[in-house]
């Protein structure tokens, strides 16, 4: 066990932070008792966060005051008797180290123990790796790279869709919308661009709110009627429906459900998460837990070179038919590109759709971070979502323009311009369906 810790670096530290106190506001933050492996050092450091929280000083009668009279007393001479170092990040990195060997060593000798107690093995495989997450989160505490702006990266950014509605790789993106203007039809026809554009990647589409006959359903109308093609050859398109794990637990990223979350959708280039908040599980409106909760994906999608898409609850469309983004501004902070999806309106104030792009949505670029609209070219582009209209548009069309008549696949075909206010018609009961809905 010797190698696992080292008498005078701990010494080291500890006089450090008794002769510069200034140094302990840089590392209280992340250094604990518990990073010492001598006991004296423990409650030594201990009494110094006390004294400090007191606003008292911090020196050696104060620290024997604060210790007691059973404290053995040669401890701290011992610690009073080394010098101040000045690299004192790095003493705090070699003992933050040593703990996790420690630690390691300690999990190690428990495993086999519990292993043959255990009745379900997958209760043993669950608590080693939150074991293994709590050790690593000990961590190793250490500087940021940096380099000369000279010799900085020259590759330019590069999108995927570029023929559609352009998304950054590297980065999360998000598609916005208020309810029932069709986010998931959105996402079904980027995932199968995607895997049509490049079918040596493979593309996960995690569909929470869906069943999973309901979501094939729909991917294979987008292929036969929008895509043209044959839905068969979407081997590369892989999908999730299973309720996720919450993210966000008592306002704190739970790391360990976020690791499983990615070990899950590894080897993925275009991952779609539907909807955000399925995955968050925090206060909708708290950006400190928003900002906690997106950081890590962005470090996962630059570390992986991949595209992050998130489809997101918006507002309902005000009187200028526009809509926001709903809950924590953090969630579009942290993105870098961001389309508000609407439906398409001759009137907004009054709401009336454009009969003649009842399949079609409106997709607004609100946020632009690395280049999308030189590719795009304008903010604002219609894009063909349904191969049907939805059920409340098919009764409307059906009514005031087909007599009753079913109406074609895309809705392309209708051309009369009366006005139709999709706030006034009521569905009776028994509709039925209107094909891919």
């Amino acid at each position: 066990m010797t190698t696992n810790y080292d008498v005078n670096i701990e010494r080291s530290i500890l006089n450090s932070l008794i002769f510069e106190p200034e140094t302990l506001k840089n590392v209280k933050s992340y250094l604990s008792s518990e990073d010492f492996y001598i006991p004296n050092h423990q409650n030594i450091y201990q009494a110094i966060l006390t004294l400090d929280e007191k606003e008292m000083p911090i020196d050696e009668s104060f620290i024997l005051k604060t210790l007691g009279k059973d404290f053995d007393n040669n401890a701290l001479i011992d610690v009073m008797l080394g010098n101040p170092i000045y690299n004192l990040q790095a003493y705090i990195d070699e003992l933050k180290e040593k703990r996790q060997r420690r630690d390691l060593i300690h999990l190690a000798s428990g495993v086999a123990r519990n292993v043959d107690e255990a009745q379900n093995i997958g209760s043993v495989l669950s608590d080693l790796n939150k074991s293994l997450s709590s050790i690593e989160e000990i961590g190793l505490i250490s500087g940021y790279a940096s380099k000369c702006i000279v010799d900085a990266d020259e590759k330019p950014t590069e999108f995927i869709l570029e023929n559609w509605l352009p998304m950054p790789r590297g980065t999360v993106s998000m598609f916005s919308a208020a309810g029932g203007t069709g986010k998931t039809w959105g996402a079904i026809q980027a995932a199968l661009r995607h895997a049509e554009s490049c079918p040596d990647k493979k593309v996960a589409l995690w569909l929470s709110e869906d069943p999973e006959a309901e979501s094939k359903n729909r991917a294979i109308a987008v292929s036969k009627y929008i895509l043209d093609t044959t839905f068969s050859k979407f081997r590369n398109v892989d999908i999730f429906t299973d309720v996720p794990e919450p993210l966000i637990i008592d306002g704190k990223i739970d790391m360990y459900e976020f690791r499983k979350l990615r070990s899950s959708l590894k080897g993925y280039d275009f991952i779609i998460l539907d909807p955000l908040t399925s995955f968050y599980g925090g206060e909708e409106n708290n950006n400190s837990q928003a900002v906690a909760f997106m950081r890590p994906f962005k470090k996962w999608a630059i570390e992986e070179d991949i595209c992050i898409l998130f489809l997101h609850h918006a507002t309902k469309p005000g009187s200028d038919g526009q809509s926001s983004t709903r809950g924590a501004s953090a969630f579009v902070d942290a993105t870098r590109c961001v389309y508000m999806m609407g439906k398409v309106y001759v009137d907004t104030t009054r709401k009336v759709l454009d009969m003649d792009k009842l399949h079609m949505r409106d997709f607004h670029l609100v946020k632009d971070n690395y280049g999308v609209i030189r590719i795009l070219k304008d903010h604002n582009v219609l894009r063909n979502i349904t191969p049907v209209t939805s059920a409340r548009e098919v009764e409307v069309v059906e009514e005031h323009i087909y007599g009753g008549k079913p109406m074609p696949f895309g809705g392309s075909q209708v051309n009369d311009t009366r006005e139709v206010k999709e706030d006034v018609v009521e569905l009776p009961s028994n509709l039925e369906g209107g094909g891919f809905l």
